[in-house]
């Protein structure tokens, strides 16, 4: 029983640790903090920044883990949010502007018409997943 628990530990962080590792360097290679670093005029600082993703991305994944609370009120709920929110739209910005994953995969699947189609099913897709994980397999 102990080496069966053991296993699933090791297995566990071990994709864990890799998935976060590729997650960092994937944000790193698009080159999101570098941007906001030269847009900022903090370039000084990039390495401080980086520190941040990383330190934000490990306690993040502690929080998901241990479930432990906060307290920082509505206020801090709100600064967070629009932090994650502004994280979130550089990212989605960052992304379309060096990956783009559409053109691409229309022209190498032969795709002529229904392309609009294409991107309303992955959006539509996107949203049915997040609500299935959000208010059925959270509960």
């Amino acid at each position: 029983m102990l080496i069966k628990y053991s296993l699933l530990v090791f297995i566990g962080l071990s994709g864990g640790i890799t998935i976060a590792g590729a997650v960092f360097t994937f944000i790193t290679k698009i080159g999101l903090v570098t941007r906001l670093a030269s847009r900022t005029n903090t370039a000084r600082h990039i390495l401080f920044f980086e520190d941040c993703v990383t330190l934000g991305g490990t306690v993040g994944n502690l929080m998901t883990i241990w479930r432990f609370e906060v307290p920082f009120g509505i206020i801090g709920i709100t600064v967070f949010g629009l932090f994650a929110g502004m994280f979130t739209g550089c990212l989605a910005m960052a992304l379309t502007e060096v990956l783009d994953t559409i053109p691409i995969f229309a022209k190498r699947i032969n795709l002529r018409k229904g392309i609009p189609f294409a991107v309303l099913s992955l959006a539509i897709g996107k949203g049915i997943g997040s609500f299935i994980q959000l208010y059925i397999f959270a509960k």
